[in-house]
């Protein structure tokens, strides 16, 4: 059984709420009437000082069907009660409370059938109290309904980022002997795989060319990548990078040291370790989480995600935005430990640049680009 709103029914459509002598004791506002208002006002109200409608300024009044809307009433301005801001209206001959909040934007809300939130308990006398029957108010009667919030905003320090340089390294990066022989000999990649390396798997892909099957998988978990991405502010270019260089240029039948999508190591002094502490407090909790949960895409999308952002925030605190810098990002992901970044970005000399590693995940990334964006899409912030 719904509650009630007030002791008074609702007026049907089309009833008046027009101007008519006073009638009634006033109703008791209920709190689902309260919540439904904050709400409202939460949602919809500007923050600071809320000004008077450009209806209102222009002399014109809101129309419904092609008509004039009744006549709202004599706006009188904005009254501040506590942290609200109320419009105040003075009846006149004629008046509708309802055309009152249609015309302060009240029907973006509220329908006909409600009068607009007239019948809502938000119209109030000037002492706060709701009147008792909107459609009984008198020429003369002044009333007030709530606008809009008044807010202190506290001073705001703007920081200004450099964006980065990036020039070539002199040297390409080159796996060891020793790892490649491990990964070629020990741990190739299985043929029936359906995806080029053991940590992808899902449905079959349309194409087992590895590039193509790739692109497949990111098409297919592109909700959580650019979740991750919101959620980081970081690029998904970055993160789906990760994602395929691991699986194309890093192609592994198994591993002991990873499982999930982008192979991210399970060792505490890595960016697994790092992103534990940020979560737990514990890089320990960090490994054996993604030791447990980590084959779930999902889970291994925002590791990433994570650890991308940390890489971003310390080279924030040198005085660069490399967020949507997807080459950096993976540059450091791939190359570096998280204290090796921070001690590296600790020692960074203003506007000197940043270096992309021929041979190494950075660069790819930063060369495949437009593939990766054609299976995610291109970055929503800049």
């Amino acid at each position: 059984m719904s509650e009630p709103v007030f002791s008074s029914p609702v007026r049907k459509r089309g009833a008046s709420s027009r101007a008519r002598p006073p009638a009634g004791p006033h109703p008791p506002v209920t709190v689902a009437a309260m919540v439904e208002w904050r709400r409202w006002v939460g949602n919809t109200a500007m923050q600071g000082v809320v000004t008077a409608t450009r209806a209102l300024q222009s002399g014109q009044r809101r129309t419904l069907a092609g008509r004039q809307y009744a006549n709202p009433g004599i706006f009188e301005g904005l009254v501040t009660k506590g942290d609200v801001i109320y419009a105040k209206y003075k009846a006149k001959v004629g008046t509708w409370v309802s055309a009152s909040l249609l015309e302060q934007g009240y029907g973006q809300q509220y329908g006909q059938e409600v009068a607009y939130g007239a019948y809502l308990g938000l119209v109030t006398d000037l002492e706060g109290r709701p009147l008792a029957t909107p459609d009984n108010i008198f020429p003369g009667q002044e009333y007030m309904f709530p606008v809009g919030r008044a807010v202190d905003f506290e001073p705001e320090t703007i920081i200004g980022y450099r964006l980065p340089a990036i020039v070539m390294a002199p040297e390409a990066w080159r796996e060891s002997p020793a790892k490649h022989w491990m990964k070629s000999k020990v741990m190739p990649p299985d043929p029936e795989f359906a995806y080029p390396s053991f940590e992808l798997s899902g449905p079959e892909p349309p194409s087992r060319e590895p590039r193509e099957a790739v692109a497949y998988w990111l098409v297919h978990h592109r909700t959580e990548i650019v979740a991750a991405e919101s959620r980081w502010g970081v690029s998904r270019t970055a993160i789906a990078g990760v994602i395929a260089w691991e699986a194309l240029e890093n192609p592994q039948g198994w591993s002991v040291s990873s499982h999930g999508a982008g192979k991210m190591h399970e060792d505490p002094e890595l960016w697994a370790g790092a992103v534990g502490k940020l979560f737990y407090g514990n890089p320990e909790a960090g490994v054996w989480d993604l030791h447990v949960f980590g084959r779930k895409p999902g889970v291994a999308i925002n590791y990433i995600g994570a650890a991308l952002f940390l890489i971003a925030q310390a080279a924030k605190k040198a005085g660069y935005n490399i967020s949507y810098s997807p080459g950096i990002l993976s540059q450091a992901y791939h190359g570096h430990s998280p204290a090796s970044w921070e001690r590296k970005m600790s020692m960074k000399k203003p506007g000197e640049p940043f270096e992309l590693v021929p041979g190494s995940m950075g660069l790819w990334i930063q060369q495949n680009s437009d593939y990766l964006e054609r299976a995610v899409g291109q970055p929503e912030l800049q």
